[in-house]
């Protein structure tokens, strides 16, 4: 009878292969406040291995963009106050992320980022 020795680490390849949040990786505070009333901010800079971010703004709606500056324009997304702007799972965006509001300097928004 043979038996069949696999390693460990080929055992645990699926679980290192999950893009999702419990999958492993790190997981980034970028919190921060508001520097400028009416002004893009960048929240996070370009990752090619962020797998899921979150930000929320409590008190002040804020737009959202994506490898570019934020505005209460087009090709930014509206997030009213108190919202939580979620990053798709599936296709998670690897470039810089910024915000835009009118809330006052120093206002406090909340962001995380997940990567591997």
């Amino acid at each position: 009878m043979r038996r069949l020795v696999i390693p460990m680490a080929l055992l645990l390849m699926g679980v290192a292969g999950d893009n999702g949040i419990n999958g492993g990786g790190s997981v980034t505070d970028r919190s921060g406040t508001v520097t400028t009333a009416s002004t893009s901010q960048v929240v996070m800079a370009a990752n090619p291995k962020r797998v899921y971010c979150e930000i929320q703004l409590p008190g002040a709606d804020a737009w959202v963009a994506i490898d570019q500056a934020a505005s209460n324009s087009s090709g930014s997304y509206y997030l009213p106050s108190n919202s939580l702007f979620l990053c798709p799972p599936d296709a998670p965006p690897t470039g810089a992320i910024s915000i835009w509001t009118t809330a006052a300097s120093c206002t406090k928004f909340t962001a995380t980022e997940y990567s591997r």
